[in-house]
């Protein structure tokens, strides 16, 4: 169930992102290495031991790669 509720959180964040910086006039590179920029953080906490983050770490994982793609569709 929470793995619903997760993803439901992720979609929605997805869109609410997508819909703002689509129509902003920031170059798509710079969207495309936030993404990538947030899928590093993300990994690196997932693979770190120590950090009790639970599902957090896949969140910010699957932003990242949400603003990785509004970067690749943007035109600028």
């Amino acid at each position: 169930m929470s793995l619903l509720v997760g993803m439901f959180f992720v979609l929605m964040v997805s869109l609410v992102i997508f819909g703002i910086l689509r129509k902003s006039n920031i170059a798509g590179v710079k969207f495309m290495l936030l993404g990538l920029n947030l899928i590093l953080v993300g990994g690196i906490i997932v693979v770190d031991d120590s950090l009790n983050l639970g599902e957090f770490a896949y969140i910010i994982i699957l932003i990242g790669l949400s603003l990785s793609f509004v970067g690749f569709g943007k035109r600028n």
